[in-house]
């Protein structure tokens, strides 16, 4: 006498080892199609990125006036020396966020917590005209 005993249906349900087989094929492309599809869309990511930072334009301009203030020069004289400072600072401009993949806000437009580049920018102006710098720069106030 044969004792039938019944069998769980999850074992009835496995495939067969023929079954099993074929479906590693089907696991190791799969992932690897994850895996590239990731891989290509951090890429993307990484290249499209820009980092927003903020620039102070009317501290630097500020700080230009505050200059030619002190050399005294008649209104002829000031109207082109701030033509070179305008001129310059958009050069900067341009330069820096090329060099550095990002995004310039003016600093009104930000809340929060974001890179100011204004110190860096007002040197790099400064250079450029070759004035003199203040040792720390324009501060803002958080």
């Amino acid at each position: 006498m044969k004792c039938k005993l019944p069998l769980p249906k999850s074992i009835l349900a496995m495939p067969s080892r023929r079954r099993r087989r074929a479906l590693y094929p089907l696991v190791y492309v799969t992932s690897f199609i994850v895996l590239l599809n990731t891989g290509i869309s951090l890429l993307l990511y990484q290249h499209f990125y820009r980092e927003t930072v903020i620039l102070d334009v009317a501290a630097i301009k500020q700080h230009f006036r505050n200059e030619l203030a002190e050399q005294h020069l008649s209104r002829a004289e000031l109207k082109p020396a701030l033509i070179q400072v305008d001129n310059v600072l958009n050069q900067q401009l341009i330069a820096w966020q090329e060099h550095n993949h990002a995004t310039v806000l003016v600093a009104p437009a930000v809340v929060g917590n974001t890179l100011d580049i204004t110190n860096n920018i007002q040197n790099a102006v400064d250079k450029e005209l070759k004035w003199p710098v203040q040792k720390n720069g324009l501060a803002r106030a958080h």
